[in-house]
């Protein structure tokens, strides 16, 4: 219960917490236990993994951006498009590669994106 008290909430909300850190930190998170007591430790190489910006984030952040340019502050826009590339830089080739096609379907689907489309010429008589 110790984490539920530092953290001022219920035992239940202290444990749905834990499991979500579990399910994101996976096999950094360490349980150790005395038989009456577990600890976890999150060994500091696995805390970068909280900091990782999620798909939907940089999605927003360049759809953001893009509506800045469209309202004709360059200024934000160049600024927000500066930081989305930052965040980016950090993120592995793994994770970079997983992401670039649910960002493209996300700045697809709301317009921010637009494929190029092939419109085919018909050849009149000859």
């Amino acid at each position: 219960m110790e984490m539920a008290e530092q953290l001022g909430v219920s035992r239940r909300t202290a444990e749905r917490l834990r499991g979500k850190l579990e399910e994101v930190a996976g096999p950094r998170l360490v349980e150790k236990s005395d038989g009456l007591i577990k600890r976890w430790t999150l060994y500091s190489a696995g805390a970068d993994i909280l900091a990782v910006p999620s798909m939907a984030e940089l999605a927003e952040l360049k759809m953001q951006a893009g509506e800045l340019r469209n309202r004709g502050h360059n200024l934000g826009a160049d600024r927000l498009e500066s930081l989305a590339l930052k965040m980016e830089a950090t993120l592995s080739r793994e994770v970079v590669r997983r992401y670039a096609p649910d960002v493209e379907v996300l700045l697809e689907s709301t317009g921010w994106l637009a494929r190029p489309v092939w419109i085919g010429v018909e050849e009149g008589p000859r």
